[in-house]
């Protein structure tokens, strides 16, 4: 996770907010339930699930409870303090479920697909968390606070135009939220891994049409809209 470097007197104005661990997060009761659904969703079993997916989602909700969310009842922007984490997951069920209605890769063996499927799920899974945290946090600057080496604080600044830091980018967050071994699981397959590279706006040639697109959220979507109007 990078922290944004801002200046002393901006750091003195901001409002500082305790830090949780993302499996204190992840224990909200909403939030649960969305990562039961997704082990459903997945299908593997507990251990494979929380070395997969559970470390990624646990550095996701990290992440997010030091962004804020825009409010349209009453027109302002408020800490999130975990408000955001069940909107995000709810956007990552939702291409899961788009992605359960296709065959990938397509026109292959059932053999070829049954093979293969769940590491097509996984590179959808962390394409989709990876797009929606680089277009939430672009708006703003994550500051975090260390004391004796340990994360105790956070706080959040408006950013004064769109982040353009390539440090930052879909590819780098995912980079963040992973762990080797699913990197290395999805290397494994050379062309899934083309396009889950693709899928995060990598430069990589494709012979054919990326098959992860259809199901990953579109740009702007109602959770970004809520956060930037």
């Amino acid at each position: 996770m990078n922290s944004i470097s801002i200046s002393d007197q901006e750091i003195n104005n901001l409002q500082r907010w305790p830090w949780q661990a993302g499996t204190v997060l992840l224990k909200q009761p909403t939030v649960q339930k969305q990562v039961n659904d997704l082990r459903l969703i997945v299908h593997c079993d507990t251990v494979t699930f929380q070395a997969m997916y559970g470390i990624p989602l646990e550095r996701l909700a990290e992440y997010l409870q030091g962004l804020p969310r825009y409010d349209e009842s009453d027109r302002e922007i408020s800490i999130a303090n975990g408000r955001l984490l069940p909107e995000v997951l709810g956007q990552i069920l939702k291409t899961q479920q788009r992605r359960q209605g296709q065959l990938i890769p397509k026109n292959s063996e059932p053999e070829l697909i049954a093979e293969q499927a769940a590491r097509w799920t996984y590179a959808l899974f962390l394409s989709s968390a990876s797009l929606i945290l680089a277009e939430v946090q672009a708006y703003f600057k994550m500051v975090i606070y260390l004391t004796e080496d340990k994360l105790t604080h956070y706080s959040f600044s408006p950013r004064a135009s769109q982040l353009t830091d390539p440090s930052e980018s879909p590819s780098s967050l995912a980079a963040q939220l992973s762990t080797p071994i699913g990197i290395a699981w999805l290397q494994a397959y050379p062309d899934g891994y083309a396009c889950y590279q693709e899928s995060l706006g990598e430069v990589v040639s494709l012979p054919y049409a990326n098959p992860l697109k259809p199901s990953l959220p579109s740009r702007r979507h109602s959770l970004i809209h809520a956060v930037t109007s």
